[in-house]
């Protein structure tokens, strides 16, 4: 009787020692989603529409000198929002490099920095960027764009009214389509 009183014993604690693993597992699991919930839910991470204005917000040249997005008025414009920390960026900087050159008749090409403007600064001349950048608040330029992640590349008409967007490092076919695409139908 009491050797079956312990085997007993032994399989109740088996038995708890696993719900408690379970239990464990489902909290592991549970908070970073309630996590990723909640920061989604808290930042409007829907982008822009298509068609909607780009915001106004102030910006600066590497020189200083204060601007605003509504400066990009008048030409349809593409612009490059990136960071200088952040290797997809930097690839495509070298791809509005390119581009820059072959349609810069029609549009004007234009990066945005979320970054420090030093750590611009510094990319803008190393990367022999040869299109204007400006820098900003990084946390207003991803509110009023509405981006969680860079690159991001907008597509503006000459009214600032985005056309396309397109999100993250893409390659030169498909950016130089969207160009093309985007210069056909709204170059000045």
């Amino acid at each position: 009787m009491l050797a079956e009183h312990a085997c007993g014993a032994d399989v109740k604690k088996r038995l708890i020692k696993k719900w408690i693993a379970l239990a464990g597992l489902v909290v592991i699991i549970t908070i970073p989603v309630i996590l990723l919930t909640y920061l989604h839910n808290s930042v409007d991470a829907t982008p822009l529409r298509i068609g909607t204005r780009i915001p106004l917000i102030g910006l600066r040249n590497l020189a200083g000198k204060p601007t605003t997005t509504r400066s990009l008025r008048d030409n349809a414009t593409v612009v490059l929002v990136f960071s200088a920390r952040c290797p997809h960026c930097i690839a495509m900087l070298s791809e509005f490099n390119r581009m820059k050159l072959k349609y810069e008749d029609a549009l004007r090409f234009v990066g945005i920095s979320v970054s420090r403007p030093d750590t611009t600064e510094a990319l803008v001349a190393a990367s022999g960027v040869s299109f204007p950048v400006y820098v900003g608040n990084s946390a207003e330029i991803e509110k009023a764009f509405r981006i969680t992640l860079v690159p991001v590349t907008l597509f503006a008409d000459s009214n600032l009214i985005l056309r396309n967007e397109v999100f993250g490092e893409v390659k030169t076919e498909i950016l130089d389509r969207s160009i093309e695409s985007f210069t056909k139908h709204y170059a000045n």
